[in-house]
C-alpha cells in the first residue's frame, strides 16, 4: 500500500513539471486590433445633444437617421463647404421688421381681403389723361390731313406735354373719313423722345360710306393698343394721307387717346 502511494506520488510529480514546462514554451497570444469605425442606426428616436460639441472627425462613420428627431441644444462649432438649400416651410403671415429701432409688423400674404402692395419703380405717380382733336371736311395739305391733340388731367389741360414730364400714349381710337373710292394710306401719330421725330402709323379698317355736309365719305377706323412716347413740350400730332392726289376734295379724321404723365427724372 506504501508502494502505490509512492509511485502515484512521483506521478504526480512528473506531470506539474510537464505543464509548467508547457506554459511556459507556448507562444504568445496575439492582441486583436480596434475595430474601424461602426455604423449607426437610428430609428424613431429623439437624438438630443447638450452642451458645446466641436468636432475633429478625421474617419467618417455613417449614421442612418430614419424618422427619428434629432435634438441639438447648446452651442455647436462647425464649419461648412460650398452651398446650402434652405427651405422654409409655414412661414407667419404677419412679420416684424425693424425700422429706425421700431418694430413694424410686415404681411407677407395676399389675399382679396389684405393684399400685398407692389409700385412699379419705373413709374413712380402716374398721372392719367386723355385728349382729341378733329378736322372736319379740310382740304389736305400737301396730301395731309392734320390735327393738333389737347390733353386733360385730373388737375390741368393742356396741348404741349408740360415741362418736367413725359407724356405715355396707351390707347389710340381714330377715324378717318375720305372721298369716296379712295383709302388712307397713311394714319399716324408724330411722336418725339430725345428731340428725334417719326410717325406712328396704324392700319385702318373700312366700315362703310357716309356723307358728311352733303359730302359723300368713305369711312375708315383705328382702335388699337399702343405704347407712344412724347418728350416734355411736345405738341402730340396727328396727320392722315389719303390716296387721293387731287389735293382738293376735303376729308375729315378725329381721334382719341389715352395715358398717363410720369415725371422726368
Amino acid at each position: 500500500m506504501k508502494k502505490f502511494g509512492k509511485i502515484l506520488l512521483i506521478g504526480l510529480s512528473f506531470g506539474l513539471v510537464t505543464f509548467t514546462i508547457g506554459f511556459l514554451t507556448n507562444p504568445p497570444t496575439p492582441v486583436q486590433a480596434s475595430p474601424g469605425p461602426a455604423p449607426v442606426t437610428v430609428v424613431n428616436t429623439p437624438l438630443p445633444v447638450q452642451g458645446t460639441v466641436s468636432a475633429n472627425v478625421t474617419n467618417t462613420v455613417p449614421v442612418n437617421v430614419a424618422n427619428s428627431t434629432l435634438q441639438v441644444q447648446g452651442t455647436v462649432n462647425a464649419s461648412q463647404n460650398g452651398g446650402w438649400t434652405v427651405g422654409v416651410n409655414n412661414l407667419p403671415a404677419i412679420q416684424n421688421v425693424s425700422f429706425n429701432g421700431v418694430a413694424q409688423p410686415v404681411s407677407f400674404s395676399s389675399t382679396p381681403t389684405t393684399p400685398l402692395f407692389t409700385r412699379d419703380v419705373d413709374n413712380p405717380v402716374r398721372q392719367p389723361v386723355f385728349g382729341s382733336c378733329g378736322a372736319t371736311n379740310q382740304v389736305p395739305v400737301n396730301g395731309f390731313v392734320s390735327c393738333d391733340i389737347s390733353f386733360i388731367s385730373p388737375t390741368s389741360s393742356f396741348s404741349s406735354v408740360p415741362a418736367g414730364q413725359r407724356l405715355v400714349i396707351e390707347f389710340v381710337s381714330g377715324e378717318a373719313d375720305v372721298p369716296t373710292g379712295f383709302k388712307p394710306l397713311e394714319f399716324g401719330i408724330r411722336t418725339s423722345l430725345g428731340n428725334a421725330y417719326t410717325d406712328v402709323d396704324f392700319v385702318t379698317t373700312f366700315i362703310g360710306t357716309s356723307t358728311i355736309n352733303g359730302i359723300p365719305l368713305d369711312e375708315y377706323k383705328v382702335g388699337q393698343q399702343t405704347r407712344i412716347y412724347e418728350d416734355p413740350n411736345a405738341t402730340v400730332h396727328v396727320e392722315v394721307f389719303a390716296s387721293d392726289t387731287n389735293y382738293s376734295d376735303p376729308y375729315s379724321v378725329s381721334v382719341t387717346v389715352t395715358g398717363y404723365l410720369v415725371n422726368v427724372p
